[in-house]
């Protein structure tokens, strides 16, 4: 008759031990963050030019562009990667020389990131280029980026995104044949849609 008790009661215990355990949750997907995206992006930058003869200059503290982005996206999981195209137009001109200035932006980059949600930290490196202006007479510049940025999904077709870059970018003057180095460094605040 004990046995008879007990049996149930070792089967009572192991259904209340398996109600206890809770079911193993699938992984959640990474959020997609692939194909293509454009949009809008409005920049102030800093930065200084340095000249082989006549030594560095600042550029000015109020120097403003505005332009377009396209680019591409790819996902391996939470890996997201892919290239970008960016140029941008505005006067960038010498603290104590307006006459020289650069008159816009363009960079070609690859980027690296991190799917985390809504959110895409992300590296980026590449070639830049931008004409510079030295009293009427036009050169271009050109030369490496490199950035960090972070981009955040508004809705799953909205991106904003904020972005730090650097540029060095090398040329020569048309005026004296001096070698010209530039250090560009831009904060950018972009607007964009995925498509």
């Amino acid at each position: 008759m004990k046995k008879l008790l007990v049996i149930p009661a070792l089967l009572s215990f192991a259904a209340w031990s398996s109600a206890g355990e809770v079911a193993p949750q699938p992984a959640a997907s990474p959020s997609d963050w692939s194909g293509w995206y454009g949009g809008l992006i409005a920049t102030t930058a800093f930065g200084t030019t340095d000249w082989s003869d006549d030594g560095e200059y600042h550029l000015n503290d109020e120097c403003y562009l505005g332009g377009l982005v396209l680019g591409y996206n790819w996902q391996k999981d939470y890996v997201v990667y892919g290239l970008e195209f960016a140029g941008q137009l505005g006067k960038m001109e010498e603290e104590d020389w307006p006459d020289y200035h650069f008159n816009d932006l363009f960079d070609i980059k690859g980027r690296l990131g991190r799917a985390c949600g809504d959110w895409m930290p992300y590296a980026s490196i590449g070639y830049s280029f931008s004409h510079y202006d030295e009293m009427g007479l036009g050169t271009t510049m050109d030369g490496y980026n490199l950035g960090v940025g972070l981009d955040h999904k508004l809705t799953e077709e909205v991106v904003v995104g904020v972005e730090y870059s650097l540029r060095s970018l090398h040329g020569e003057s048309r005026i004296d044949g001096q070698h010209v180095n530039a250090e560009i460094s831009t904060i950018s605040l972009r607007l964009m849609y995925r498509f």
